[in-house]
């Protein structure tokens, strides 16, 4: 009993930090789509801008950190707890 409690806390972990990389991915996207409206509103050329090229290194990251948590999962075989495992 004290390892299943074990793997559903690891993979509720797992989980949570996904969606905290989710949702960090989400909030750059947003500053990136208006940066990207805002230079184009001023006919200027998107991709010299600096912020722009980091905002875009900081998605590539986040997104390569959440591959790597559910490639983890996937490998552990946590598919999620069930709702049986739940009320055990």
């Amino acid at each position: 009993m004290r390892k299943r409690a074990e793997k559903l806390t690891e993979g509720g972990k797992r989980r949570y930090t996904e969606f905290l990389l989710n949702s960090e991915v989400r909030r750059l996207m947003t500053a990136l789509g208006g940066r990207i409206y805002e230079r184009h509103e001023r006919s200027e050329a998107a991709m010299a801008d600096r912020k722009i090229q980091s905002l875009l290194k900081r998605i590539k990251r986040l997104e390569t950190q959440i591959g790597r948590l559910e490639n983890a999962g996937r490998l552990a075989g946590n598919k999620g707890p069930r709702k049986k495992a739940l009320l055990e």
